[in-house]
């Protein structure tokens, strides 16, 4: 595979997860934070995943802030994406992902505790690079 050039040195996969829908929210993110977590960051760790974070998002702001876009913005195609969870993974090397996904304590760790917990059959991925522009109320200059 070519080398991927970007603007940044770390590439971003997001990956956007539904919870099983007879899960509560606070059973689900009870479960996301104190069971799945520690075990997704020993193999965060394992395979040098250079970042790793989880931004949980429950129904009820979902549907809160669904209801702020149609009061400030006014668009029907403007909605709150429905995913209950997002884990987020930046690497300099896509093979260290590539190597923690096809881990077999991935499959015992991650894939097998997750069901009853995750909606399996579907989910959504992105991929690329992020530039951030300003962090801690500061403009940020691109980093090489």
């Amino acid at each position: 595979m070519a080398e991927l050039q970007g603007p940044s040195p770390l590439l971003k996969f997001t990956v956007q997860h539904y919870k099983n829908p007879n899960v509560s929210d606070e059973a689900f993110m009870k479960w996301y934070q104190e069971e799945h977590r520690p075990r997704m960051v020993r193999l965060v760790q394992k395979h040098k995943v250079d970042r790793y974070a989880l931004y949980l998002t429950p129904s009820f702001l979902r549907s809160t802030f669904q209801e702020d876009l149609q009061t400030f913005r006014g668009k029907e195609g403007w909605k709150m994406a429905d995913f209950d969870a997002t884990t987020t993974y930046w690497v300099k090397d896509p093979q260290n992902l590539r190597d923690m996904l096809s881990d077999p304590e991935w499959d015992a760790q991650v894939q097998d505790m997750e069901d009853g917990w995750i909606d399996k059959d579907r989910a959504s991925i992105l991929v690329g690079w992020e530039t951030v522009s300003v962090e801690d109320g500061q403009v940020a200059e691109p980093k090489a």
